[in-house]
């Protein structure tokens, strides 16, 4: 692929987020841009305070925690409200959602009249990937693979696993003990709802009754 640049910082960077088409970078004056990076158009902002955490939405919504305080810049600089803690880390699901990580417990971020309101996903988090996708580990008997955006887990028996890391569709599993070993697992369901009925046509004589999630049998 042939190299194209699409923007000239006028000042060190500091982080950088990207999402699609987007590519946010801090500056170290306190500056946040953000590049569409197909047609080079950019926006800055100005921040009071030096930023911690730093991701960028699908449609290019950018938010940021600098301490404990949580804002969001769509066309100007929005102050969100304060967390209960500065976050490990920030996370944006495919449908704009934002999560927070902190000591491998992931939430979910709400924001209402009362101002913001964590929601627990995941109390033990050990690897994140993909775009919506934690695995967790409990070193005895299962390891699970939960689904931020939809909810749902998949659990499996995998004794002695201690480690984990993961995409959407597949995950690797480390399990310890006297015979130390790697298990991987793929997930065979397509990601793009687009190609589900085409994967079930394939997979089974099962078909979803239109207009419902009704599954009948051919």
């Amino acid at each position: 692929d042939q190299e194209r640049s699409v923007w000239q910082a006028p000042a060190n960077v500091r982080s950088l987020a990207t999402n699609g088409d987007w590519l946010v970078a801090e500056l170290d004056d306190r500056r946040v841009v953000r590049i569409a990076r197909t047609t080079g158009q950019t926006a800055t902002f100005t921040v009071g305070a030096q930023i911690e955490n730093l991701v960028v939405a699908q449609d290019g919504t950018i938010w940021f925690v600098a301490g404990r305080v949580l804002s969001r810049i769509d066309r100007a600089v929005e102050h969100v409200g304060s967390l209960p803690r500065g976050p490990e880390g920030l996370g944006v699901l495919p449908d704009g959602t934002l999560i927070t990580m902190v000591q491998g417990v992931v939430s979910r971020v709400d924001r209402g009249p009362l101002g913001i309101r964590l929601a627990t996903l995941v109390e033990k988090m050990r690897a994140i990937g993909g775009d919506r996708s934690v695995a967790s580990v409990d070193g005895l008997g299962r390891s699970i693979v939960k689904y931020l955006d939809t909810g749902e887990e998949v659990t499996r028996d995998t004794r002695g696993a201690i480690g984990a890391i993961l995409d959407d569709d597949v995950v690797a599993l480390y399990l310890g003990g006297t015979k130390p070993r790697v298990e991987i697992y793929q997930d065979p369901v397509p990601q793009d709802p687009r190609q589900l009925h085409a994967w079930i046509a394939s997979a089974t004589n099962a078909v979803l009754q239109p207009g419902s999630d009704d599954l009948l049998w051919r």
